[in-house]
Parts: C-alpha cells; structure tokens; sequence
C-alpha cells in the first residue's frame, strides 16, 4: 500500500478534467451556435466553410449589384420612351404637311418650326438621361459604339458589344462583290410591234401578286392611241418616238400596279428598250415569279412560271478578316479583327444618259448606258478599298456575379437625332432625322419615312433594353440569390451548432464529470485507510 503516489487517483482526475473540458466546449457551441469557433476546432472543415462563406458573401452583392443596374436600364428605357412620344408628334407635322391640298406654304413652316423645336427637345433628352450620380449620359452614345465610315456609299450599321475598338488609321473597308437584287429582263425591246396583240402577265412576290392585260384599262387605251398617233403621221411621230413613249407609260403603269398591290417591285427600261423588273430588297433571300402569255416582254416562255434571276449578297472584307454579306450589308465574322461591326454599300450600278448629237453638234437625243460595277468597286487589275471605318467602343460591363468573368457588356445606344433615321433612300437626300424639312410636299412625304425608320429604330432599342433587364439581369438575380441560399445552407451543415446532438453530448459529459468526482473521492479513500493504520500503530 503506497501514499506517495495515487495513482487511481490520478487516472480518475485525468478523466475527470476530460469531462470537464468536454461540457465547456458543448456550452461554448450551444452558446455561440456554431460548431467552428477557431480553427483548432476543425482545420479542414473550416476552409470548405470560409469557402462558402466567401462565395455567399460575393453572391449577395451581386445581386444588389444586379438591383441597382435594373434601376439604370429603367431610366434608360423611360428616356426611350420620352423620344418614342416626340417621334409620333413629328409623324403627325410630317403627314399633315403633306396634305397638299389644304396646307400653303405658311403653315408647313409652321410645321417645320414645332419639328425643330421638338428635334432640340430630343437632343435634350439624349443629353440629360442619366442615373443618379453617375455623369454618364444614357442616350448620347458615350456608353455604347460610335462607328464614323469615310468612303463614298458607306454607312455604318452597327457594333457589338464585344466589338473591339479600331485602330488609328481605322477598319480597312474593300467591297469585292456588289449586292444585286432578284431581277428579270425582257428578251426583246419594248415597241408597238411587241404590244400589237394583248400580253397577260402576272407576277407574284412574298404571296402578293397583280396581273394585268396590255389590251385593257388605262394602258390599252395608251397602247391603241400611241399606235394609231404614228400610223395616221409616220413622218411627225416617228416609230421612235413612238416605242419611246409607250415604254414610258409601261413603266409607269407597272410601277402604280406594284405600289398599290404592295409588291416591293421597281420596272425600268433599259438602254436597248427591253423592260427591267427587279425587286427592290437585294440580296438572295427574296424573290419573285412572272407568268406571261406571250414571250418576250418578261418571260421567255409562255404560260409557265418563271423564276427571277436570284439576287446575289454582297462580298469583302472588313479590318482584313472576312465578312459575311445580306443584302447590302456586310457584317464581320466572329473571331476577326473587326467581329460584330456591320457595315453597308449603298452605291449600286445605275444607268448613266449620254447626250446624242448630231453632225452639227444640236442634241438629237439621249443614248443610255448601265455603270459596271468595277466603276464602283475596281477589278482584280485595279483593286479599290472603299474606305475606312473608325469605331469608338464604350460599352459598359454589368457585373452580375462574384467571379471575373461573372459579367455581360450592353451597349447603350446614340439617339440624337443625327444618328436617327439613316439609310433611308430619298429624293430630298435627308442624311438622318436632323435633316428633315417639312417647307415642300416631297420633303414632309420623305421626312414622314425617316420619322418611320426612327419610331422602328427606338421600339428595337426599348425591346433590347426590355430583353437585357428580363432575361439577363432579373433572371441572373434569381439564380444568384437561390445559389447565395444553397451556399448559406451548405455552410450552415458544415459550421452551425446541431442542437439537439450538442445537448445529448453535453448531457453525456456532466454525467461522466459528477461519476469523476464521485470515484475521485473513492480513490483518495485508500491513501486515508493507510494513514489510520500508522496512527494505530
């Protein structure tokens, strides 16, 4: 029996002060409610639980951030809408300046004068449409692409947002191949011979179509009076002459037929007399057919429908990458130099009078010519570059996630009134919206279809506006704040206090604690039984 050493007794006491410190830990969770207190607690679970943390922390701003651009692209859109009021006011001057019959030459300039009033008031608004403090116009261009072609027939369309920025001397522009519209030609000339018996012809484009018989109505009675006018005086009205001017009256008429059926056709004699019908869109997308009953004067076979020669796209190159062409426009392919940015050739071959004279220098006539196109665009022996486009890009990042590359660009657009309503073709040459004058009948009829062009410009902006706050801000709010709970609840597993678990193992430490200092006691008994027996002795 030894007293010097208890060793009982210190094995109990190593127990208990185990117990002890197990009840303090479960107080301190159940307490603080969280399982990781430090990182002794649990070194490997606490990196995946500051992980989450993090990523839950970054997901919850960014969806505030998300709130606040939502506010940004509404005040946008409400400017938009400002213009889209103004625009329809200016249609409403255009149209009643165009009423001929009714209006003098005072009140269209007094037209003219609320136009201009109301083109300063939609500069004002491109001017003053901002958010909050951000000095950053909206509307201005300032906050989007500005592209400025030099070339005579280039315009510029438009840019992406991921479309980079021209260098100095700008994107080199070389149109290779013009763009031609769906066309037929007759296979003879036009002439009283050719019209001596009735033709019908019935043409037909995008589901529309209109027929005609060259015996009957207005153009009949043409065709007969033309005819009979030079029979009855050969030598005064030449047969010239004659064909001459019944090939006016078939262009003209084909043309009213066209425009009042809707059918987005254009007739037009050529320099040998035959009759040209094309389609006014170009490109390959578009066509049309004609059905004659007679060859000739279109198809060259009868009573079968004939195909138009299809339209061709236009070709080139845009910064030196390739580019894909519709219509007129040419639009650089992804992963080039210039991706994204749009640009179109509006010069098309056109027919060129030359004057006739004769042997004493007196004009006898006009002799008509069609341009080649390598006038326009050169040859292979005789390259051409077009011109240049200088592109600004100022698009603005949305920040809509916690990562890098949590981001989308959105251009917002130009809408002053010089950047509306352009490439509009016109016979008073208004170049944009800023142009436009309502003081003659042909300027208030060509400004009513800028203004058009212009109303349809600001609706696709407000519907892109539309398009980027549903789909791409709000629907990215929503994932992102049910991915900041998933990480909330993902954390909570790892770091939060089981409760109940924590209780029972609480419980399981106090009982073991008072079982310690009970057989504590019991131990240091046997040290006090040796101390009676060296009393007793």
């Amino acid at each position: 029996m030894r007293i010097r050493n208890n060793l009982a007794s210190l094995n109990t006491l190593r127990h208990t002060a185990r117990s002890h410190q197990g009840v303090q830990d479960s107080i301190e969770r159940l307490s603080s409610g969280r399982v990781l207190n430090r990182g002794s607690d649990a070194p490997s679970v606490l990196v995946g639980a500051e992980a989450l943390k993090n990523r839950k922390l970054g997901l919850a701003q960014a969806a505030k951030n998300i709130e606040i651009q939502v506010n940004l692209v509404q005040s946008a859109e409400s400017g938009l809408g400002e213009v889209a009021k103004l625009l329809n006011k200016m249609k409403q001057l255009a149209v009643h300046a165009s009423n001929e019959a009714v209006n003098d030459d005072l009140m269209r300039k007094a037209d003219q004068m609320e136009v201009e009033y109301l083109l300063g008031s939609l500069d004002q608004i491109a001017k003053t449409t901002t958010y909050d403090s951000i000095n950053d116009r909206l509307l201005d261009g300032s906050r989007g692409h500005r592209g400025v072609v030099i070339g005579e027939g280039l315009r510029f369309v438009e840019a992406q947002p991921n479309t980079p920025a021209s260098p100095p001397e700008g994107f080199e522009v070389d149109i290779q191949a013009l763009a031609e519209p769906a066309k037929m030609f007759g296979s003879t000339p036009i002439t009283m011979d050719l019209l001596r018996d009735p033709i019908t012809l019935l043409l037909t484009d995008d589901n529309r179509n209109v027929s005609f018989d060259t015996g009957e109505g207005y153009l009949g009675e043409s065709i007969r009076e033309i005819t009979k006018h030079h029979e009855e005086d050969p030598e005064l009205y030449t047969a010239e002459t004659a064909n001459r001017d019944l090939q006016e009256v078939l262009v003209t008429y084909l043309n009213k037929a066209f425009q009042d059926n809707r059918l987005e056709l254009e007739a037009e004699i050529l320099g040998d007399g035959r009759l040209l019908v094309q389609h006014q869109e170009y490109g390959d997308h578009v066509s049309f057919y004609v059905n004659a009953s007679a060859p000739g004067l279109l198809a060259d076979e009868a009573g079968t429908p004939t195909m138009a020669n299809p339209g061709k796209d236009i070709k080139g190159t845009i910064g030196g990458g390739s580019a894909n062409g519709k219509g007129k426009v040419l639009t650089a392919r992804p992963g080039t130099p210039a991706q994204g940015v749009a640009v179109a050739f509006d010069l098309v071959p056109g027919t060129v009078e030359v004057p006739v004279l004769d042997e004493n220098g007196n004009q006898v006539g006009v002799e008509k010519f069609r341009q080649h196109p390598d006038e326009l665009i050169g040859s292979a022996d005789n390259p051409k570059i077009e011109g240049y486009l200088h592109l600004s890009q100022q698009s603005v990042y949305f920040q809509l996630g916690d990562r890098r590359d949590g981001h989308e660009k959105f251009s917002f657009a130009d809408v002053r009134a010089t950047s509306l309503g352009k490439g509009v073709e016109n016979v008073s040459r208004f170049e944009s919206l800023a142009d436009i004058d309502l003081t003659d009948v042909t300027g208030a009829q060509d400004a009513a279809e800028l203004i058009d062009t212009a109303i349809d410009e600001i609706a696709n902006l407000r519907a892109d506006l539309g398009a980027f706050q549903k789909h791409t801000l709000e629907r990215t709010k929503t994932g992102t704040q049910i991915s900041s709970d998933h990480n909330l609840a993902a954390e909570a597993i790892l770091r939060d206090t089981d409760m109940a678990a924590e209780m029972a193992e609480m419980t399981k430490h106090q009982i073991l604690l008072q079982s310690g200092q009970s057989m504590l006691s019991q131990a240091n008994q046997k040290p006090r039984n040796v101390l009676h027996l060296l009393q007793a002795g």
